[in-house]
């Protein structure tokens, strides 16, 4: 039997999920080195992009969306305001919070963390067909449709 047989049925055998949290990790990590010379983190990456979709989202919003704990997402928005990445105004209907919004510097280092993404998805996607691409991306759809549903519908709730 060839090495890559044995391999091939050796991660067979490995069960999907620890698979997939092992793809999660290499794709963090991969992600992390292409950022670093432009001196922005995943997790400062994926708020950036959160308030470029929707403006003024909340601390806790925010820090579900980046996989951060609502207490490291404090740090996270005083060090993206600090570099003038974003910008953070009290809400004009009085209360505590102050919602953040994407500035031009926030904007264009939102660009280079899409850059990244794409670059890092060429490397990771190289050796498949356009064919088992779209089919690993409806697959992949399918799969986090299940996961929500099964979450929105315990206790007995309706989607």
């Amino acid at each position: 039997m060839s090495r890559e047989t044995g391999q091939k049925r050796a991660s067979l055998r490995k069960p999907l999920t620890y698979l997939l949290k092992q793809l999660q990790n290499a794709l963090r990590t991969t992600v992390e080195k292409a950022l670093a010379p432009a001196g922005i983190t995943m997790s400062e990456a994926s708020v950036l992009a959160e308030l470029s979709l929707v403006p003024r989202r909340s601390n806790a919003d925010l820090a579900r969306a980046a996989f951060v704990t609502p207490q490291s997402m404090v740090t996270l928005l005083k060090s993206l305001e600090t570099r003038g990445l974003i910008v953070r105004r009290a809400n004009p209907d009085g209360g505590r919070a102050m919602p953040a919004e994407l500035t031009s510097e926030g904007a264009r280092q939102l660009m280079v963390f899409h850059l990244a993404l794409r670059e890092v998805e060429h490397r990771l996607l190289h050796a498949l067909s356009p064919e088992d691409q779209a089919c690993l991306r409806g697959l992949l759809e399918h799969c986090l449709e299940s996961l929500r549903f099964d979450a929105s519908t315990e206790g007995g709730g309706k989607v």
